[in-house]
């Protein structure tokens, strides 16, 4: 394959200073053309999470991958003026009017874009400051295949699973070329249900992405819904897409480093790293209409600061639930305020019941109340009741956990008031009503399914009643609140 000259960096993007003094060197050099047709192989990984580390290289060791490791950039470590240094700047005639986030001492904090908060530093609201490590960490291995000259890499991230031979890649890489000359990025996998083995030639939608594409904004960028939803079958192997979630493997050309490297220096970041690249100029991307490489669901060391060891150690009991990211927090949250007496609404197949449990049993204290009806008389939901049984009972968690299986609404008469060190709740209003007298005074309220519309009343309603706990505000969909002291407006 040719091969460039190295240059130290492309007159265009030298023109624009600033994110790239936060990039980062790759310590040693990958070894070259391990897959032919690809020069270099990269994987990104914290020094923190060995164990992502590992488990990555015995998803590559059967097919004799090596990738080069980066060690990435730790974002929840970066300080009040790098964070200052990498934002979107407000400025005259960009779309404001919006929740986002902006840089403060205590880390990233949630504001509203206002039109006249011009100069100020701002980050879309569902960034955080581990995904701005991830952009970083990206931007920064981008950075060091450019200027060695490198003209075809592949990029992982550490939460990899090889479903099939990645050799496989040489010959993909080849028929795309005879099918889009001058393709930027291929991802390896199909981005749409991950039960899904082949994207079927009726799909014409972004099926990953539900038509909910406003999070794609940026301030200083029209928001072209259209380019971002655009499907195109080519072949039995590739579809040529307008935007998609997750990186965490990618074949990036040396015209896509390009046009990312500009692009970024030129805006700045704003919102994550997957987002933005659907946002590039011109930017031609493509993906596999099947999974040969793709992700495994693990804790999440972007959505919040790296886990505590010993949830790193129990990451392995959290693979399988819905939403692993919500339960590490859970499970921290719970490791750091050790409360007593918890009462979860709604249990019905523990998702939240068992990491709030197993963090329970970790400290050694404390009894979860786990609520709900699970209706005898509904043949699936006595399944789905048994189900839970055998999850608490082979988890050994019974001494942690009480299961109350009553109607939530007449199980709330069994709890005394002000008996309640945390109350976990799924947005009913009502039941929000019937519960908070059960919680103690400062006690807390943890507000899950915070961002639906269902729940739009009862976060009001907790909003009043209320204190929101800004200090451990995690998004949107999991508020946490503190009970105020006095009557409550019932």
């Amino acid at each position: 394959m040719k091969r460039w000259l190295a240059i130290s960096l492309f007159c265009s993007v030298s023109l624009f200073a600033g994110i790239d003094a936060h990039f980062r060197k790759v310590p040693e050099r990958p070894l070259l053309h391990q897959v032919p047709q690809i020069d270099a192989i990269y994987l990104i990984n914290l020094d923190a999470r060995p164990d992502k580390w590992q488990r990555s290289l015995r998803e590559l060791q059967p097919y004799g991958i090596v990738p080069c490791r980066f060690p990435a950039i730790n974002g929840w470590e970066l300080p009040l003026k790098t964070l200052n240094e990498l934002g979107v700047r407000f400025e005259q005639g960009m779309t404001g009017g919006s929740w986002a986030k902006r840089p403060d001492l205590v880390g990233l904090v949630d504001d509203f874009l206002k039109k006249d908060q011009i100069g100020q530093v701002f980050f879309a609201c569902w960034m955080s400051q581990g995904a701005i490590g991830c952009s970083l960490s990206h931007l920064s291995v981008l950075q060091d295949a450019y200027d060695a000259g490198y003209e075809t890499i592949w990029i992982m991230e550490d939460d990899i699973q090889v479903l099939s031979d990645p050799n496989q890649l040489s010959l993909l890489v080849e028929k795309l070329d005879t099918l889009a000359s001058g393709w930027d990025v291929l991802y390896t996998d199909i981005d749409t249900d991950p039960d899904q083995i082949y994207y079927p030639a009726e799909n014409d939608f972004q099926s990953d992405l539900k038509g909910d594409l406003w999070f794609f904004w940026r301030p200083d960028l029209p928001l072209d819904q259209n380019k971002l939803r655009r499907r195109k079958i080519l072949s039995a192997d590739f579809l040529q897409i307008g935007s998609r979630m997750r990186t965490h493997s990618m074949i990036i050309r040396r015209s896509g480093m390009k046009k990312i490297l500009e692009a970024e220096k030129k805006r700045h970041l704003f919102v994550p790293y997957d987002h933005e690249l659907a946002l590039t100029p011109d930017i031609r991307l493509y993906t596999l209409r099947y999974p040969l490489v793709t992700f495994q669901e693990s804790s999440s060391d972007t959505k919040a600061p790296l886990a505590s060891s010993w949830i790193a150690h129990k990451e392995k009991e959290l693979q399988g639930h819905p939403d692993p990211n919500e339960a590490t927090l859970l499970m921290e949250y719970v490791y750091q305020m050790r409360p007593e007496v918890c009462l979860e609404v709604g249990a019905f197949n523990g998702v939240a019941t068992y990491p709030l449990a197993q963090a329970l049993k970790f400290v050694g204290q404390g009894t979860l109340h786990a609520v709900d009806e699970w209706d005898k008389k509904q043949p699936q939901l006595e399944r789905t009741y048994q189900q839970f049984l055998h999850l608490i009972l082979s988890a050994d968690l019974e001494p942690y956990c009480q299961i109350v299986r009553k109607k939530p609404l007449e199980a709330s008469a069994a709890f005394k008031d002000g008996s309640i060190d945390f109350l976990y709740l799924r947005g009913d209003l009502q039941e929000a009503k019937a519960y908070l007298p059960k919680v103690k005074s400062g006690g807390t309220i943890w507000l899950t399914n915070g961002d639906k519309l269902l729940s739009a009343p009862t976060v009001d309603y907790l909003m009043q009643e209320c204190e929101w706990d800004r200090e451990h505000f995690i998004n949107i969909r999991s508020v946490i609140f503190r009970k105020k002291c006095g009557k409550l407006s019932l």
